[in-house]
């Protein structure tokens, strides 16, 4: 009788990885050499290949993050599958948003990482209504920016 193990959290993550890689490759037609030319040949052909096969046991941050670029997607796209049953870490059984939101910082009771996504949401609606014909809608978001803007550079971080 042959009793199968159930596959570690990271064995889980790292095939959820690997499918998420393969599906965004197929949805763009890419082979395995232009997904790895893409990535500027940082991560190589062979490389890919053994990640989609289960062949390869790890993946680094680098290579995660070089792979999302090439496929042009976040990062953390790759990490947690858009479903209502995920594990997010160890235990830890939640939706595929919630695990998303939480590995980006996503935390309203953390007041600075809320005022980085309040600038990064301000930069936005700036860019989107800097040319606005109404000047009060194009003052307020250019406002909105400015304040946003004071508020994450009091907690240290540079922004232009």
């Amino acid at each position: 009788m042959t009793t199968e193990e159930t596959p570690s959290w990271a064995d889980q993550l790292r095939a959820h990885i690997a499918s998420a890689v393969r599906a965004k490759r197929d949805d763009r037609g890419m082979s395995l050499n232009a997904l790895a030319d893409a990535t500027d040949g940082l991560v190589t052909r062979d490389t890919i290949a053994n990640l989609e096969s289960g062949r390869k046991r790890v993946i680094d941050v680098a290579e995660l993050i070089l792979l999302a670029k090439a496929l042009d997607v976040a990062p953390v796209s790759l990490l947690y599958a858009r479903t209502s049953d995920v594990e997010q870490s160890p235990g830890v059984d939640t939706s595929g948003l919630d695990a998303t939101l939480w590995f980006a910082g996503y935390d309203p009771s953390d007041s600075d990482m809320m005022d980085v996504y309040r600038y990064a949401d301000a930069r936005h609606w700036y860019e989107e209504h800097r040319n606005d014909t109404d000047e009060p809608t194009r003052l307020n978001a250019r406002s909105t920016l400015g304040q946003a803007k004071r508020q994450v550079r009091k907690q240290g971080w540079s922004v232009d």
